[in-house]
């Protein structure tokens, strides 16, 4: 039987969602990530903050409905 933390359990999944819709982990901070579209992802614990320019509205609403 495989066991692990909650935290890190929820860590990898939320990187694996990021990941199947084009968020690239940074280098230098891993709880950001950061989209084709210019579209950052920071992650603390178990929240999320998603930030996007006026011009990356559509792309946001999309990212957001395939997460």
């Amino acid at each position: 039987m495989t066991t692990f933390h909650f935290p890190d359990g929820w860590n990898n999944d939320i990187k694996t969602s990021l990941h199947s819709v084009e968020f690239v982990q940074s280098l230098a901070d891993p709880n950001r990530t950061l989209h084709c579209d210019g579209i950052p992802i920071l992650l603390y614990v178990d929240d999320i903050l998603m930030l996007h320019p006026d011009h990356a509205t559509n792309a946001a609403i999309i990212v957001i409905a395939r997460l």
